[in-house]
């Protein structure tokens, strides 16, 4: 791939990505951000083929479509320009997906065509109420019963948790050795000892509907264990470094948005008997973040074009959704000031359009955590 060409068949799956979501989401997203609910019809028509969306990094011997990180990125960023919640949708296939490819042949043979052919949803449960960033302070707590891991703890905002039928979740099998006694399981929804508790109610990103999941004394086989015992922490960590890219694409995609929403209305609205955009204190602050828009967008790329070379990724993922995460706030915050009064109404798109920015950024390693994880690798600290 040469620096400014994607792949013909990336290009493609990209096309049909937008052709989708214009004609299928689009019309529903009144009525997603009015029931706090995608309608269940729609989720069937991303996560089945032939669109199967969350199938498109993985490799065609599981079911998906082969084309890598960089055919998802340019899939999610074509899902969330036109909503949020949907891009979240695909993102979290990708996340638990990816976590499952650190499993067995075997395991991946039997969990992956479920997610990548037969449009199960898969939640990624590594959060708890009292840690987010620090991972590795988790309780949940897995213990060995003849056959049976013993699964015990609460996860927390959990995205998709009510549609899940399957959940990826962190859980301690050897606390007394902290970080390196987690490991990773898939958890059947329907076990006994699994169940929803509260709903959380963000102020963004309708229609995802995160909630607490409770595991009480769950029982799952062995054969569950997603690779080594132990090394759980350092898997999940990995599919943060691969999934923050096309995380980082959803941001571009709601950014272009926003951006698109702003010069539109900078062209129709009158002020003084000039369109607005002939005020500099309109249209340079749409120039400037356009220029930051597509930076980002080539760093986001990049990363996605580095990883599936099979290049360490951890510094390029993380400066990428930490740079696109800047970008969406500058996007969403120019666009409500170009629409003044408007921008703040809910029948407007960008007023939706702030509400998700704010609430997205966090997902998948806050800002600051992301400069960490930066500021490690280029002083060579916290290498896994």
């Amino acid at each position: 791939m040469s620096l400014f060409e994607l792949p013909a068949e990336v290009l493609e799956a990209k096309k049909r990505a937008r052709e989708f979501a214009e004609k299928e989401i689009k019309p529903l997203v009144p009525e997603i951000e009015k029931r706090n609910k995608i309608p269940d019809e729609l989720i069937e028509k991303i996560y089945n083929p032939p669109n199967a969306f969350q199938a498109t990094s993985f490799p065609k011997e599981y079911g998906g479509k082969g084309l890598g990180v960089l055919g998802f990125t340019a899939v999610a960023e074509e899902i969330a320009y036109y909503n949020g919640a949907c891009g979240i949708l695909v993102e979290i296939g990708e996340l638990s997906g990816s976590s499952i490819m650190f499993g067995t042949e075997e395991q991946k043979r039997e969990f992956l065509p479920k997610l990548t052919q037969e449009g199960r949803i898969f939640a990624f449960a590594m959060t708890e109420p009292h840690c987010g960033s620090d991972a590795a302070a988790i309780t949940t707590t897995a213990r060995v019963e003849g056959d049976e891991y013993v699964i015990s703890g609460t996860k927390w905002y959990i995205s998709f948790a009510d549609e899940a039928e399957y959940f990826v979740i962190t859980a301690k099998t050897s606390p007394e050795k902290g970080a390196r006694g987690i490991s990773l399981f898939v958890v059947e929804k329907k076990s006994a000892g699994v169940r929803l508790g509260r709903e959380l109610k963000p102020m963004g990103l309708r229609g995802h509907r995160p909630f607490e999941v409770i595991f009480d004394n769950c029982r799952v086989p062995k054969e569950n264990l997603i690779g080594e015992e132990g090394r759980g922490l350092g898997y999940a960590i990995r599919t943060l470094h691969r999934c923050r890219i096309s995380l980082a694409a959803g941001y571009l995609g709601l950014a272009r948005a926003a951006l698109d929403k702003a010069i539109e209305y900078a062209k129709e609205r009158k002020a003084f008997g000039k369109s607005l955009y002939e005020f500099q204190a309109i249209s340079f602050p749409i120039a400037e973040t356009l220029a930051d828009l597509e930076a980002a967008r080539l760093l986001v790329y990049k990363a996605a074009w580095l990883y599936d070379k099979g290049e360490n990724v951890a510094k390029e993922s993380a400066m990428a959704k930490e740079l696109a995460s800047r970008v969406l706030l500058k996007a969403v915050d120019v666009a409500v000031t170009t629409l003044g009064g408007y921008g703040t109404i809910e029948d407007y798109d960008v007023e939706r359009y702030y509400r998700d920015a704010k609430t997205w950024i966090f997902a998948q390693g806050t800002p600051e955590i992301l400069k960490l994880t930066v500021s490690r690798s280029i002083f060579g600290e916290g290498k896994r």
